[in-house]
């Protein structure tokens, strides 16, 4: 009979559900006391100073483990990893789940990757919450911090890589994601001033531009430290650079046609431009090479695999905003020159 209640007991406990709100109250109780228990600390919401909470204090790690499997249960780590800045689960996701993440990533290669993943994800965020209205100076100072933290990081393993030539590609990502992403903050900006008087939000795509430029101006000094550079390498990554060319240049015929809408038009004349500037360096990199100085060669073929690579990611990442706001108004104002017409 015992056994009995007890069976039914436990069946009523792990029936028992909580709301998202109950839980989302749950998980701000715990981080908040945390921070309170350990004012000496300072900065609790560093990975290191959490890890060392968690070592100091059983009781506190016992609790802390707990109450987020509670929340856990709700998906909330999950949930975390599609938010952005003013939702209650983004201090998680760039306070706890991805410091922990990175700070778990050992080799220097894959911890550049997973920072410049990092940095253009804070961009995609920032386009996304400027698509919806709703980037503000709060969200934009922010995401500005974490996009220099980013940079920060990314700098850092890409000098403790010691294989020469690994790093080129994760180099050129980097900077072709973030002047990318730059461009499509800086077409959004420039829509907002056409339509409407709006803060410029300017700040997050001036440090994504500033951060590439470091990257470069970075890169370039060690090579310039580094005297074994051979001429067939150049030659392998100039076939590679033409293929991403011609690549982008066959996306771009494919979204041309003669009722493509102003905002699209403009994106694919923005890509047509960044795939001449890849041409450009291509084609200096070929000249430097006829003189004999394949350094200078090789940084010309760097700036054009980055420009192409951008205006790969330009070009989708401009289509994904097509349908915003402004296309529709586009719209009618031309609908509305069309009856003028009539």
């Amino acid at each position: 009979m015992k056994d009995e209640k007890l069976k039914e007991g436990i069946k009523e406990i792990r029936e028992i559900k909580m709301t998202a709100i109950e839980k989302e109250r749950i998980f701000e109780s715990v981080i908040n006391s945390l921070v309170l228990q350990q004012q000496p600390i300072k900065s609790p919401w560093t990975v290191f100073s959490f890890i060392s909470v968690m070592h100091r204090s059983r009781l506190v790690y016992y609790g802390f483990v707990f109450s987020l499997a509670v929340v856990m249960g709700g998906g909330a780590v999950f949930a975390s990893g599609n938010s952005l800045p003013g939702n209650v689960f983004y201090p998680l996701k760039v306070s706890v789940v991805e410091p922990i993440h990175s700070a778990l990533t050992f080799s220097p290669q894959a911890k550049a990757e997973y920072e410049s993943h990092l940095a253009t994800k804070r961009l995609v965020e920032a386009e996304t919450l400027k698509n919806q209205g709703k980037l503000d100076k709060a969200k934009e100072e922010k995401l500005s911090l974490l996009l220099e933290d980013h940079a920060k990081a990314f700098n850092k393993a890409i000098g403790d890589i010691n294989n020469d030539n690994d790093d080129d590609d994760t180099v050129t990502n980097f900077q072709a994601g973030l002047n990318a992403h730059a461009r499509v903050l800086e077409f959004m900006n420039a829509r907002d001033d056409k339509a409407e008087k709006q803060e410029k939000n300017n700040k997050i795509s001036e440090t994504a531009r500033a951060s590439a430029n470091k990257i470069k101006d970075t890169l370039k000094e060690r090579e310039d430290n580094n005297e074994d550079k051979k001429e067939n390498k150049n030659e392998e990554r100039k076939k590679h650079v033409r293929e991403m060319i011609d690549l982008t240049a066959k996306e771009l015929d494919g979204h041309t046609s003669a009722n493509v809408s102003p905002i699209r038009q403009t994106i694919i004349d923005n890509t047509h431009k960044t795939l001449e500037e890849a041409n450009q360096y291509l084609k200096e990199a070929d000249e430097e090479d006829e003189k004999g100085d394949s350094k200078k060669a090789y940084f010309k073929l760097l700036d054009s695999e980055s420009s192409a690579k951008e205006a790969g990611i330009f070009l989708k990442s401009g289509l994904e905003f097509k349908e915003y706001k402004y296309e529709r108004r586009d719209r009618e104002e031309e609908k509305d020159r069309e009856e003028e017409e009539d």
